[in-house]
């Protein structure tokens, strides 16, 4: 594996704050209790290292990981990742969200669904 250069951490924490705004307010009945910007930066770091080149799926993301990933990667703050990722989760407002801001901030190779709960 070939050496990452550092990303600038300034960059991608005011680039999480971009997704932060965009994710609805956490439901407690669903336990949804959300990461902070600082940790959402390292994960998706970390999981965009793991998945580079792969096809990513995220069954839930109320912590919008796979929005950051996406959004770190177009913004050229980290230049490796997943190839693909698509989003499956069972709180419509949160496939809203991430089909929002998918849409209009990162890249086509980007899906979301609904899981339907029995």
């Amino acid at each position: 594996m070939s050496e990452r250069r550092a990303i600038d951490l300034r960059e991608a924490i005011n680039a999480v704050s971009d997704v932060v705004q965009n994710r609805p307010r956490p439901v407690r009945k669903f336990d949804q209790i959300y990461m902070k910007s600082g940790d959402m930066v390292l994960q998706a770091e970390l999981v965009s290292s793991w998945a580079d080149k792969k096809r990513l799926a995220f069954i839930g993301d109320g912590d919008a990981i796979s929005v950051c990933v996406a959004y770190l990667g177009k913004r050229g703050i980290i230049d490796y990742g997943p190839s693909q990722i698509t989003v499956f989760d069972f709180d419509q407002r949160i496939v809203n969200a991430v089909k929002r801001f998918a849409q209009t901030r990162t890249n086509p190779s980007f899906g979301c669904g609904s899981l339907q709960l029995s």
